[in-house]
């Protein structure tokens, strides 16, 4: 023995493998339950239970040591390879997970594990292995990543692990385990699927010291020119970075960022290397597109005559946007056609990934003045000139009746109204058409004029017809006279004359206006009595309008009838010929109305009286006359109903007038109730029943010895016939009850007895 030593905490602490460097210092990976010593500067994850020692060649000194995990103090992983390499990186394999579960180590897991940018695997399902690289003396973390399946359970069940010089990794493992295939295969390998129902042997070999260099753009990878390139490195591994950015210019920083002097497709190198020399170097590659500003331009367009399209050609972007869009086939296109009605300048936004531009287009627009002259009109047999402007050259058309259909003004001799159309061609090129009309006559003129009638001071308009031209003979009532449809005011009934002329000679015509006068006469005026009626009469016309219209039966009749609640004037608006009006009144007035008291209600017993006590002014007359004592003509009568009546007083005043009033007599009422009855069929005192005067609500009720009830009666008129359900009662005496109320108002309940008799 040359030396030796113990290492670890006061608890439960246990070592797996050990490893040597180039100057024979002692490595050491194993588990601790116990807070094992981190020494500063290096990579840990505190609270871990996997541990890295160091001592020296001679175990007399503790160099430094560590934890890895996953940091949550219980026991989550199984070391399975170790290595120090001959560069001192530090390797470390270890696997975690359920199948721990069965050693007692529930706790046992991958989750939480941390990975390095570009590792192979960072997700884990808890049961994976985990791989990890220390830079030389533990002092960063180089590169970690998980390996294995996602749904089985991959272990170590004594299987080969080891690491190479080279940093490779070899391990056999129980992989695929409940029968699956998910543990990560190869192209090419001897089999990529478990054919074993339960768990096989997986082998892999994974290289931990290959540096991998990784590039990109921190953005898109077309950029505009004069823009900075910040280029990303995402790679593992190596210590030196030799960019070549591909127009000649390099770099050695670790992320730099670059501006491209012109255009163009470029193509970015980074070497990746260590500068210990213990890897291989590794290339990583990635073009850049620097794209150019966008520069707008367009097309120029000549002038435009009326009518016409062009075609506009825009050039500098990906996308345009032209403004104003009016009169364009399409605002967003390079290239649209454009209907302009006058000179106008158009805008085109051309627009790329790097920005915008504008350029501008003026369109000239002509607008030639020229056309044809106005229409004529001409009798048969005449010749007239027509004539056009504004062109170079004319050609008309139909030419056959044309003395020369190319000149500006040619003669012409139709047959019969023609339409002359003109092609009229400017000095710049542009082109007129124009139409005009050469009206024919065959005779003289045929007038047209009609007779009318207006109202005293009111114009009426003529209507005359038929010629060209119209010249009206000056009189009364008339100002303008060379118009066929003057309005004229005529002071009476007069006659108009008005001289018809065309191409073929003239006509006189005259016009009849009569001045239609209404005179509208209402009656009668009168006076009539409250709330009686009169018929009103009015005359003079053929329409009639009264008012207010609110007590007649019809406002529109000539002789409504009228019924004031007021002494009222009735206007009357009288419509005659020509819509002419005139207006009568007449006056309806109404007598004082009359007054009379009946007295206050009263009540009697049967077969009482009493006297009535009229108040009134007049003559009088009661109703009804029955059971009236004595006079119906005098105020104060005397009566003695035998039920109870309302008697009506009317009262006629000396102008006919008529009022009414009424007082009302009770007379109390009375109740006959039988106590014995025969329901033998002979005709005499079959049914039971109640009878009276002056009853109004009633109710009897029939109950045996028992006390149940038999029969029910709800009005006066009803009657029992002895019979209960449809069944003859026996002889006995039953018990009535019946609650009824007078005329009067007031309410009675009886009981009694009737005899049941057979």
């Amino acid at each position: 023995r040359l030396s030796g030593t113990y290492l670890g905490t006061g608890l439960y602490d246990q070592s797996y493998f050990v490893q040597l460097n180039l100057a024979d210092e002692v490595f050491v990976v194993g588990q601790t339950y116990g807070a094992y010593p981190v020494t500063a500067g290096k990579y840990t994850n505190p609270g871990s239970s996997e541990f890295i020692h160091k001592f020296s060649h001679d175990l007399d000194a503790s160099l430094w040591s560590t934890v890895i995990g996953n940091g949550t103090g219980t026991q989550d992983l199984s070391p399975s390879a170790f290595l120090v390499s001959d560069c001192g990186q530090i390797y470390f394999s270890g696997w975690g997970g359920s199948v721990n579960g069965s050693a007692g180590l529930f706790a046992s897991t991958t989750t939480g594990l941390p990975t390095s940018p570009g590792a192979f695997q960072t997700n884990t399902d808890g049961s994976d292995f985990y791989l990890m690289v220390l830079e030389p003396e533990a002092v960063s973390l180089n590169y970690a990543t998980f390996f294995g399946g996602g749904i089985s359970p991959e272990h170590v069940d004594g299987g080969t692990s080891r690491f190479d010089k080279n940093g490779n990794v070899y391990q056999a493992v129980c992989a695929g385990c409940q029968g699956n295939s998910d543990f990560p295969t190869t192209p090419g390998a001897w089999s990529n699927t478990n054919n074993s129902g339960l768990c096989n042997l997986g082998v892999f070999k994974f290289n931990l010291n290959q540096p991998i260099a990784v590039i990109s753009i921190n953005g898109p990878s077309s950029i505009c020119l004069g823009t900075p390139v910040q280029f990303n490195n995402n790679s593992t591994g190596g210590s030196t970075y030799n960019w070549w950015f591909g127009d000649g210019s390099t770099s050695t920083d670790f992320e730099p960022q670059y501006t491209y002097a012109d255009t163009g497709s470029y193509t970015v190198m980074m070497v990746l290397a260590d500068s210990t020399a213990c890897t291989p170097n590794d290339t990583a590659y990635l073009q850049v597109e620097v794209l150019a500003l966008p520069e707008a331009s367009v097309d120029p367009a000549g002038p435009m005559c009326a009518g016409d399209s062009v075609q506009l050609q825009a050039y500098g972007g990906d996308t345009y946007s032209w403004d104003p869009p009016t009169d364009l086939s399409n605002a967003t296109i390079a290239d649209p056609w454009a209907s302009p009605t006058g000179t106008i300048t158009y805008t085109v936004t051309a627009t790329t990934a790097c920005g915008s531009d504008t350029a501008s287009v003026t369109i000239l627009f002509s607008v030639p003045a020229g056309g044809a002259g106005p229409d004529t009109l001409i009798c048969l047999g005449e010749s007239t000139p027509i004539t056009a402007f504004g062109g170079g050259t004319y050609v008309w058309s139909p030419g056959a009746t044309l003395n020369d259909a190319t000149l500006q003004n040619p003669i012409a001799t139709p047959l019969d109204t023609t339409d002359y159309s003109v092609i009229i061609t400017t000095v710049g090129g542009c082109v007129i058409e124009d139409t005009l009309t050469v009206f024919v006559l065959f005779s003289l003129p045929v007038p047209v004029l009609n007779d009318t009638a207006t109202c005293p001071g009111t114009a009426v308009q003529l209507q005359a017809s038929g010629a060209a031209n119209y010249a009206w003979q000056a009189a009364p009532g008339i100002t303008v006279l060379d118009v066929p449809d003057p309005f004229v005011t005529p002071p009476s009934p007069m006659y108009y004359v008005c001289l018809f002329s065309n191409a073929c000679g003239s006509v006189l015509d005259s016009a009849f206006v009569d001045v239609v006068i209404v005179v509208a006469d209402a009656w009668p005026d009168t006076i009539i009595c409250p709330g009686e009626s009169v018929m009103l009469f009015a005359s003079g016309g053929s329409t009639y309008a009264w008012s207010p219209t609110g007590s007649l039966d019809d406002a529109s009749l000539q002789t409504p009838t009228a019924t004031p609640a007021a002494p009222t004037a009735y206007q009357v608006v009288v419509t005659g010929p020509a819509g002419c009006t005139d207006t009568a009144y007449a006056f309806v007035d109404l007598f004082p109305m009359p007054t009379v008291y009946a007295g206050q209600d009263v009540q009697i017993d049967f077969g009482d009286a009493t006297q009535l006590h009229g108040v009134g002014d007049g003559v009088v007359q009661w109703s009804p006359e029955t059971w009236l004592l004595g006079c119906t003509d005098c105020l104060e009568p005397w009566v003695s109903p035998e039920n109870s009546t309302l008697y009506t007083i009317e009262l006629t005043d000396t102008n006919g007038c008529k009022a009414v009033d009424q007082v009302l007599v009770v007379v109390d009422g009375s109740l006959y109730v039988p106590n014995t009855f025969t329901p033998n069929g002979d005709g005499v005192n079959d049914v039971f029943f109640a009878s009276g005067l002056e009853i109004d609500d009633f109710e009897l009720l029939v109950f045996n010895r028992w006390g149940e009830q038999v029969w029910k009666g709800d009005h006066l008129r009803a009657t029992w016939n002895g019979t209960y359900s449809g069944v003859q009662s026996p002889i006995d005496t039953y018990v009535w009850k019946i609650a009824y109320s007078e005329i009067s108002g007031e309410k009675h309940k009886l009981i009694g007895h009737v005899n049941l008799v057979r």
